[in-house]
């Protein structure tokens, strides 16, 4: 809306006056590409598609009081005496002023829509290199402020680029690390880093455990009774589609839970299976088993979990001779 308001005053001729009377150029200043976004360029398509519409307005209606004007003048004289006629140059000077500033009107439209208009390439994520998006209002803008610890929007601006100079900048959001980001209003190329950042839910990650055993020899049944525990997946060879890249395993694995860190989930697993080493050797002894841990984590695309083995899990896998892999899959 806002394109559309500044181009139709700029197609009604709105801003000679001050810019005559302030030396201001703001006529030059809405055709400036510096700091214009893809909405606002859309806006000014719009104000231009307006101001022919209403330009052409003005003519047709111009046209039908000139006519009436006339008619008026002459219909009226013989009962006034030629009084009527000092009614009709005011008529046609008025609708001539109307159809003046109708004809300027469009084709100052047609000018503008016809020489094309152009948004700032760094913002709307159209430009090489990071890309920006402007906070859409007061509202929002002192929101994301007040989220940062500052009383509102001005506070937070005139932190960075100094008193009295807030009102010259608006923020804005790098959409590749959500950074608030200052960008002059009427020179994109002046922006200022704040080193603060939009706050989001932040996303967790998902971590699952397995631990398990891997021989050809492994007894499925022997090995729960001595664990106390059943495998959460136990698979011969044989009984994969292709046995050739098969394996035999019993494993055990934990729930596939949402965590910021991995130490958590191992504290899960701890749990169930510290004081079971000697079992485990046993187990890995009478079967030539290899033991092994498979660490699952599914992490979104920005940010991820802590991922620290601490002294006491390196211990115990030691303790067991078990390898530790990881599977990392990052999302959206």
């Amino acid at each position: 809306m806002s394109g559309l308001a500044k181009e139709w005053g700029l197609n009604q001729g709105l801003y000679v006056v001050p810019d005559y009377l302030f030396g201001t150029d703001y006529e030059s200043y809405i055709q400036d590409p510096r700091g214009k976004t893809k909405a606002f360029v859309y806006g000014q398509y719009a104000g231009d598609a307006l101001s022919l519409i209403t330009g052409a307005a003005e003519l047709v209606s111009s046209g039908l009081v000139l006519v009436g004007g006339g008619l008026f003048s002459i219909g009226a004289s013989p009962f006034t005496g030629g009084a009527s006629l000092t009614v009709a140059p005011v008529a046609v000077g008025v609708t001539t002023v109307m159809a003046t500033h109708g004809s300027t009107e469009i084709v100052s439209a047609a000018n503008n829509m016809g020489g094309g208009h152009n948004w700032d390439p760094t913002l709307n994520g159209t430009g090489a290199g990071n890309s920006y998006k402007i906070v859409k209002n007061n509202k929002e803008a002192n929101k994301l402020a007040k989220k940062n610890g500052n009383e509102g929007a001005e506070a937070l601006k005139e932190e960075y680029v100094g008193r009295g100079n807030g009102t010259l900048f608006n923020m804005h959001i790098d959409t590749s690390t959500s950074e608030i980001i200052l960008i002059k209003i009427n020179d994109s190329s002046i922006k200022v880093s704040t080193g603060l950042f939009r706050l989001r839910r932040t996303k967790m990650s998902k971590i699952r455990i397995s631990f398990g055993f891997m021989s050809e020899k492994l007894n499925f049944d022997e090995i729960n009774n001595i664990l106390g525990l059943k495998a959460t997946r136990a698979k011969r060879k044989e009984d994969y589609p292709l046995p050739e890249y098969g394996t035999t395993e019993w494993v055990y694995s934990t729930s596939k839970d949402e965590t910021l860190s991995l130490d958590d989930q191992f504290r899960k697993f701890l749990v169930i299976w510290e004081g079971k080493e000697d079992l485990i050797n046993t187990i890995s002894k009478k079967f030539e088993a290899q033991t092994f841990f498979s660490i699952v984590i599914e992490a979104p695309s920005m940010g991820g979990p802590e991922v620290v083995l601490y002294p006491d899990v390196v211990s115990f896998a030691s303790s067991i001779n078990a390898e530790i892999g990881f599977d990392l899959y990052i999302g959206e």
